[in-house]
């Protein structure tokens, strides 16, 4: 399970906790494959060249000096970015160091909570290359090293979990502050190619049920178009110089994962309302809304779940708007 830049994706994977994963070991595997679709992304970041191939390009067209010194991988979660990026270093840059911060406790998560698993990649060979902070913002990561310290900071499908605007506009401002030259960004397009429309339709309705509704459970607390990204990060003194959007590997899970977040979400939501004791005060349109958000992605189901795909994935490239 070879990539363009020459890691295999299962051999880093091995380098993660997947214990309950009876197809560990194998393309099939969740981790296997979501390490796959990690190292894509750390390809679109390096992309010096524009091409609609990836596969046609070699690491001479890359540009590894976005990941040359020290790496800040923000909200890295249980480090499947932050495990691809240590393998790059491995390979390419080893006197980089990747560190990842996440501002989650150290017993969430499931199956393994972040500890867990952040101590299993630090275990294994990629230990030399990868680091985990204590949890904490990424003002808070950057405060503690000297100014300069970190040449990169990665945001990898997370910027949809901050509070609000305001807590991006704050980081993105923390990083100049502490001479950050690049921010490299990966995140949903909230589209999808008209090859895989309408199968990634579900992931897409999910989204924005989330993202619009009170309820509780779910992933997403902040939905940003592409645009809206860029615009927070023109506010706070960046400027995209590279960007780029690709259809997810149908083998992805992401959008399933969602789909069901969402429906169960909502389900339990509505539940909740009808009873008088939570429903009263409850604004009546709201109900509406949410009934309405949720038949349309009961709607946009294919017959068979696994056929749900991911909708694209955009990713970008930041520098100080000085430069």
């Amino acid at each position: 399970m070879s990539t363009p830049l020459g890691i295999d994706a299962i051999e880093v994977a091995n380098c993660h906790i997947q214990d309950f994963d009876k197809k560990k070991g194998t393309p099939e595997s969740i981790q296997a494959i979501q390490t796959a679709h990690r190292l894509r992304i750390i390809e679109e970041w390096l992309q010096a060249k524009q091409s609609k191939d990836i596969q046609s390009y070699s690491v001479s067209d890359l540009d590894l000096s976005l990941l040359q010194g020290n790496i800040l991988d923000v909200g890295c979660g249980q480090g499947d970015q932050t495990g691809a990026i240590g393998a790059f270093l491995a390979k390419y840059c080893p006197s980089s160091h990747v560190y990842g911060l996440d501002p989650g406790p150290a017993d969430y998560g499931a199956p393994y909570t972040l500890v867990q698993a952040q101590k299993h990649i630090c275990d294994s060979k990629l230990g030399n290359f990868v680091s985990f902070e204590k949890p904490g913002k990424a003002k808070e990561g950057l405060s503690r090293y000297p100014q300069a310290h970190f040449t990169t900071l990665t945001f990898s499908h997370c910027l949809w979990y901050f509070d609000d605007e305001h807590a991006i506009l704050d980081t993105f401002s923390s990083a100049l502050q502490h001479g950050v030259k690049n921010i490299l960004i990966a995140e949903w397009a909230l589209n999808s190619s008209q090859e895989t429309a309408s199968f990634a339709m579900p992931h897409i309705l999910a989204a924005l049920l989330q993202a619009h509704a009170p309820l509780s459970n779910i992933n997403i607390k902040l939905l940003l178009s592409p645009d809206q990204i860029v615009q927070a990060a023109e506010k706070s003194g960046w400027k995209m110089v590279r960007q780029s959007t690709f259809s997810p590997d149908a083998k992805l899970h992401d959008g399933r994962w969602e789909v069901d977040i969402a429906i169960n979400a909502a389900e339990e939501w509505l539940n909740k309302v009808r009873s008088e004791s939570v429903g009263q005060g409850t604004d009546p349109k709201e109900i509406v809304s949410i009934q309405s958000h949720l038949h349309a992605l009961r709607q946009s189901l294919p017959a068979y779940s696994s056929h749900i795909r991911c909708m694209d994935v955009w990713t970008c490239h930041l520098v100080p708007n000085h430069r």
